[in-house]
């Protein structure tokens, strides 16, 4: 029960809740049949990417990204659910063969991650000694995911028509979802003086002094539904798993196409690979027109062309196709997939992977060294652990960022022995520390 249910330290509009004092209810479909399913939280996160312009300049662009989470009781709700379908959809793969392409939010792929994925990639690359490959993604994914498909193949998994009712009353939930930014919950707590920014910090739940009930009353003009025919929640326990089962058709119908043509496709959430050796195909359009096909069975879908890349591999190089298709994006001379990129040769980790790592690790080297040069000139003594060695021990230290990227860095040596570029990137965190304290 533990890898099903997991339980999370965060406010919202219910209390937070022990799995242990609900888990019972959560599982009976009595329960969920009655329940009121709360508004999701919603709130924006802006993203930092790192495009390097030189060998010593970058730009830093902000993206902006809504996150939406459930309330406690109902991800626990969610949670059950998602574990319920994992099951039905992996029954269902295996036997109509999609089980090795679909390879993102299962619950049964045995703690591969995207590190293993992306050599299985490389290496089929190499394996076909001449191939042509073709890398895309799906434009808000999540955002348009049409209703009526998603309900149709619900049923073909579950193989029940109708939807149970406890299913349905989930489906309705994920679909006609509501929502409320959580700034306007907070203003109005602090506005009303039922909280203070001191006192919310220490809240159980954002509404530990009011009730919903009243709070929803007051605030029913923020309370935002989705009245689209389209488009789920992001972030959701069952997002994940609603996303896959309304690809089963893409899937399929792709997966066969690339099957007689002895190929191999792989799909990440809304990234995908389609790799066809160079004797079964003519050109890259030809892949590229067969993913335009099956597109056009789900209405809401959007493919971006401009995210997509098509290249030739000649059995030592990368060309990129670009020319090709009109707006594809040009990939220069390597295919990058899931964090790392191969040219042909020899395989990295992808540029914008790197240039954001290094972005943070310098301006965090420049910004100790800047208040160093601050208390020296205020006459005060140098700090001793302010030098190039602190950095490094911060650099593979537990507990930040930083050592959470170098974790990375070493479960992808031990996926990539044999790459030099992969296994010498650790050691050369340390001599870049050191080369940027020498200037």
């Amino acid at each position: 029960m533990d890898k099903i249910f997991k339980e999370k330290n965060y406010q919202h509009i219910d209390k937070k809740i022990k799995i242990d004092d609900v888990i019972n209810i959560v599982k009976n479909p009595n329960f969920v049949l009655k329940h009121a399913f709360y508004p999701f939280i919603s709130y924006t996160i802006t993203m930092h990417k790192y495009v390097k312009r030189s060998k010593k300049t970058y730009e830093r662009k902000e993206k902006s990204r809504p996150i939406k989470y459930a309330s406690h009781i109902d991800r626990y709700i969610y949670q059950w659910y998602s574990h319920l379908l994992n099951d039905k959809y992996n029954d269902y793969v295996l036997k109509n063969d999609i089980n090795n392409s679909v390879i993102a939010y299962r619950t049964c792929l045995k703690g591969k991650t995207n590190i293993e994925f992306s050599r299985k990639a490389f290496d089929y690359i190499k394996k076909t000694n001449g191939c042509y490959i073709l890398v895309s993604d799906l434009s808000n994914f999540f955002d348009k995911i049409d209703h009526k498909k998603l309900k149709n193949n619900l049923s073909i998994v579950l193989n029940q028509n109708p939807l149970p009712d406890d299913y349905y009353k989930i489906y309705k939930s994920m679909t006609k979802y509501s929502y409320i930014e959580k700034a306007d919950i907070i203003a109005y707590l602090l506005d009303n003086n039922i909280e203070s920014e001191k006192s919310l910090k220490k809240c159980n739940s954002l509404l530990d002094k009011t009730e919903w009930k009243i709070v929803k009353k007051k605030l029913k003009n923020k309370i935002i539904k989705n009245d689209k025919s389209y488009g789920i929640p992001q972030g959701s326990p069952l997002s994940g798993i609603f996303a896959n089962i309304y690809m089963i058709d893409f899937d399929k119908y792709i997966r066969n196409y690339v099957d007689n043509k002895h190929g191999l496709y792989m799909r990440y959430s809304d990234d995908i690979i389609i790799i066809i050796p160079s004797d079964e195909i003519e050109s890259i359009s030809e892949i590229w027109n067969i993913i335009q096909h099956i597109s056009k069975e789900y209405n809401t879908m959007e493919l971006n062309i401009e995210k997509t890349s098509g290249f030739l591999y000649n059995g030592e190089s990368i060309k990129s196709l670009h020319e090709n298709i009109y707006n594809m994006r040009n990939g220069n001379t390597f295919v990058s997939y899931l964090g790392f990129s191969f040219d042909g040769k020899n395989i990295k980790f992808r540029d914008k992977t790197l240039t954001k790592f290094y972005y943070k690790l310098y301006r965090k080297i420049d910004e100790m060294i800047a208040r160093e040069n601050l208390r020296i000139e205020k006459g005060k003594k140098k700090h001793t652990k302010i030098d190039k060695h602190q950095i490094i021990k911060n650099a593979i230290n537990k507990n930040n960022k930083t050592r959470k990227f170098i974790d990375y860095v070493d479960k992808a040596i031990k996926v990539y022995p044999n790459e030099k570029y992969i296994v010498e990137f650790r050691n050369s965190v340390k001599s870049k520390i050191f080369d940027r304290f020498n200037k």
